[in-house]
């Protein structure tokens, strides 16, 4: 693996003799080679049967990104200050897989793609000081995203997303105080995420002859915004401290897979973009305080709980079996995919349902300490629950 990268950014102060007035312009240029050889070698029984393979793989990548933003800030008397910016970024990823066995080079398997994705970002936000190491951050970001994919295997000539914007909007919030005693911040921000190289190939995986799994050329990036929060108290009179921390990640056209049986009992799977939002939220607390005035007994408080939302796509009953030596990806996704929207797949027609997926996990711990400088004890309790629900949808 080869990668060159270089970055430069210029910084503008005090522009026309204003105090704080900035503009601050970048760039970010990298570039990158890998390549792999690897062997896969499986065997897979089935009453009446087995099936052996024995398979070579070549793969080339490459990747280019150029990347380029300016910002531009504005202050508004001694507390205030409006910043805006702008960002472009374009990156090329290509992917050559060759596929041997011991009759030479194994169509099938083989494949090609690249990825040509665009981002236009550009922000606007607000910022308020108050005090020596105060602030806030109000503001959002609008996203443009463009991922285009050309995809070649055996019988597929096929370039999705050519011309299609996903558009998007996150929002920006930064707060932070610290007066001694209580420190609190806030950090609310998202991005983009577009599909990998192997989430979008158009052919088999048969590493595993058991789980099967295969890529979709029209998958589509997702958008993530995400919070993190924090509570600090140090009371230096009781010596007593508090850490409480909250984050969350909201998900939009997440990626999930669709997955099926055959009748041999063989798992098949595909990426696709659910069309709920995933969510996922974490809690944790501590609370630690002396119980006497020489505090020698201290009581330490831990508190915990995790919930997460999903859904993917199942299969209503088994699906025929893919044939893998004569595998065809363009008939396969006519007939579970549909049209580039996919509407055989999410209208019901190809079999799946979709599947919601809910856990929630809290947890509780109470404990005692003892302390003297020879020796110490301490006694405690604790527990915890895992709670989940799955649902499968029956409309179809």
């Amino acid at each position: 693996m080869k990668d060159v990268k270089m970055e430069a950014d210029v910084t503008i102060r005090q522009l026309w003799r204003k105090k704080n007035r900035t503009i601050i312009m970048s760039t970010d240029i990298r570039y990158g080679t890998s390549a792999a050889l690897s062997d896969d070698s499986s065997f897979l029984e089935i009453i009446g049967s087995h099936v052996s393979k024995k398979m070579r793989y070549d793969t080339d990548s490459r990747s280019l990104w150029l990347e380029g933003g300016v910002r531009y800030t504005e202050p508004l008397g001694e507390k205030w200050a409006i910043s805006t910016a702008a960002d472009y970024t374009w990156s090329k990823r290509s992917s050559i897989r060759d596929a041997f066995d011991n009759t030479g080079k194994n169509d099938f398997y083989s494949s090609e793609s690249r990825t040509y994705y665009t981002v236009q970002k550009y922000d606007l936000t607000a910022q308020y000081r108050f005090g020596q190491s105060g602030w806030i951050t109000l503001g959002g970001s609008v996203y443009g995203v463009n991922n285009e994919t050309f995809s070649k295997s055996y019988n597929v000539d096929n370039v999705t997303g050519k011309g299609e914007w996903q558009w998007s909007v996150t929002p920006n919030l930064r707060f932070q105080v610290n007066d001694g005693i209580n420190r609190f911040q806030i950090y609310l921000y998202g991005y983009n995420k577009r599909p990998s190289s192997s989430q979008i190939l158009p052919v088999l995986n048969i590493s595993n002859p058991t789980r099967i799994s295969l890529g979709n050329v029209y998958l589509k990036p997702s958008t993530q915004s995400f919070l993190y929060t924090t509570w600090m108290r140090n009371n230096k009179k009781r010596f007593s401290t508090l850490m409480v921390f909250l984050s969350g990640n909201y998900v939009s056209n997440p990626t999930s897979y669709a997955q099926w049986y055959d009748s041999d009992g063989v798992l098949y799977s595909i990426p696709e973009n659910a069309k709920k939002p995933s969510l996922n939220v974490s809690f944790t607390l501590n609370y630690t305080t002396p119980l006497d005035a020489k505090k020698n007994w201290s009581m330490t408080l831990n508190a915990s709980a995790d919930y997460s939302s999903s859904v993917s796509y199942q299969a209503a009953s088994t699906l025929a079996a893919v044939d893998k030596d004569s595998f065809d990806y363009s008939v396969f996704m006519s007939d579970f995919w549909g049209n580039a929207e996919g509407d055989r797949f999410y209208g019901g027609l190809s079999g799946f349902r979709e599947s919601k997926t809910r856990t929630f996990n809290p947890y509780a711990g109470l404990s005692v300490k003892y302390n003297q400088k020879q020796y110490s004890f301490s006694v405690g309790a604790n527990t915890q629950v895992f709670m989940s629900s799955y649902s499968l949808e029956a409309k179809h």
